[in-house]
This record gives structure tokens, C-alpha cells and sequence, in this order.
């Protein structure tokens, strides 16, 4: 395992133009995001996602990394917890269009009486009921 200093000096490299540093950083904190991702998120492939969208955003911010008070470790973990908070939010509000669904797979229509236009309605006015969260 790479010391702390050796991590810092790379750290410091990066931050001083040397953009090769930044290999000795990712291929440190890579496995330990990863594995820190993998506990909430089972998908393997999404994981990973989070955990390089996390070390592209230190690279996109470089001068942030500069001004934190404290070690890159808990700026990045910070940063990890934002991107899966963030992926949490989309997989719970994400739906699908009615209208793109077949007939068929919405099951059986229990109201034959009611003709599409009445079930819209019914539709949005259930959508208006709901707060705007």
C-alpha cells in the first residue's frame, strides 16, 4: 500500500502541472471508492460509474482540490456520496410513459366502459393531487 506522503506528494505534483501524477492517484483511490460504492449499489457497472464520475470531477475542479481543508480522502468520499445520492434519486423518480407500454403488458382492463379519454383524465387528475416533490 502507498504511504499517505507518497499520495500527498503526487497530491501536490498534480496540482503543480504534473497531470501524470494523476495516475498514481486514481490507481490509489480507485479500488477504495469502488469498493465503498459497491456496498449500496449492487450493479458492478454502475458503481463504477459513480466512482469514475467522482475522480472526473477532482480533475474538472483541480483548483477546489488546492483550497480543502483537510485530505483529499474525505473530499472524495463527500463527492462519492453526493453521486450516489444523486443516482438514488434518479432510479426511484424514474417511470416509464404510459403510452409507450403495449396494451397488452398493462394487464386487463377491469373498467371496459371507460374509453381512454376518461382514463386521462383520470390520470391527470390524480398527477394534480400530487405536490409538486
Amino acid at each position: 500500500m502507498v504511504s499517505a506522503k507518497i499520495i500527498d506528494r503526487h497530491i501536490n505534483m498534480w496540482l503543480n502541472g504534473d497531470e501524470a501524477a494523476f495516475k498514481h492517484i486514481f490507481d490509489h483511490y480507485y479500488p477504495r471508492l469502488l469498493s465503498a460504492s459497491l456496498r449500496p449499489i449492487k450493479n458492478h457497472q454502475d458503481a463504477e460509474e459513480l466512482v469514475m464520475n467522482t475522480l472526473l470531477k477532482i480533475w474538472q475542479n483541480k483548483y477546489r482540490v488546492g483550497q480543502i481543508n483537510g485530505h483529499l480522502t474525505d473530499y472524495l468520499f463527500g463527492i462519492l456520496r453526493q453521486e450516489i445520492a444523486g443516482w438514488a434519486r434518479k432510479k426511484v423518480l424514474l417511470t416509464t410513459d404510459y403510452t409507450d407500454v403495449p396494451l397488452q403488458l398493462l394487464g386487463s382492463n377491469d373498467h371496459p366502459q371507460l374509453s381512454m379519454k376518461e382514463l386521462q383524465a383520470g390520470y391527470q387528475a390524480a398527477l394534480d393531487k400530487l405536490s409538486t416533490k
